[in-house]
């Protein structure tokens, strides 16, 4: 059975990408998205990331209509696939051209195209994350914790659910966060090792 070590060497050398360089990550969200929810979905963030001992810089752009996630609106919903490749390819991110590497997270009341039933999507390649708040689930705050948690852990690097990687030495944990329905808030023992041990290789 694979170690965590075997995970992560895996990965890492499948995903070379440096939008985490400098600590940033910057967060849009639509108008009808409410404060409250953004400080809440930052905040969970921001305890993950003490967790495992890195230090992103959550900037918030104040109810910033992103071009980028306009461009990708289909019939009222996102186009994820499209929005993580612009994303990646924003002019914003490439020092060559005065640009700062930096990671995205976007906040939308819309679904996911072709999607009726996902709350959002995170991609550590892309450096990206959107979460999906329809159906009014932006003032359900104890999911919400638990949507930021699951989909910032995937933007740190872990592409799998909780049952769908094996490690030697860790118990299954039926109430990961890391499930793919959101059972709770916690991330077990063998997830976190996974990000502390994916992040003990880049100085963030």
């Amino acid at each position: 059975m694979p170690t965590i070590t075997n995970w992560v060497e895996e990965l890492q050398q499948s995903y070379p990408t440096k939008w985490w360089k400098n600590g940033e990550i910057r967060l849009f969200w639509e108008p009808d998205i409410e404060i409250y929810g953004v400080d809440l979905v930052i905040d969970e963030i921001n305890k993950l990331c003490t967790t495992i001992s890195v230090n992103f810089n959550i900037i918030p752009l104040d109810r910033h209509k992103s071009s980028i996630l306009q461009s990708v609106v289909h019939d009222e919903q996102i186009d994820c696939k499209r929005l993580f490749n612009l994303v990646q390819l924003d002019p914003s991110r490439n020092e060559n051209i005065g640009g700062y590497e930096h990671g995205n997270i976007f906040i939308t009341s819309r679904k996911l195209l072709n999607d009726p039933v996902s709350l959002g999507r995170a991609s550590y390649f892309h450096g990206c994350m959107v979460l999906c708040l329809y159906d009014r689930s932006q003032y359900y705050y104890n999911l919400l914790r638990r949507l930021a948690r699951h989909q910032m852990t995937h933007l740190l690097g872990l592409p799998f659910h909780c049952d769908q990687f094996l490690v030697d030495g860790y118990n299954k944990y039926e109430l990961c966060n890391m499930h793919y329905a959101l059972p709770s808030g916690e991330t077990c023992p063998k997830c976190i090792d996974f990000l502390r041990q994916f992040w003990q290789k880049y100085k963030v």
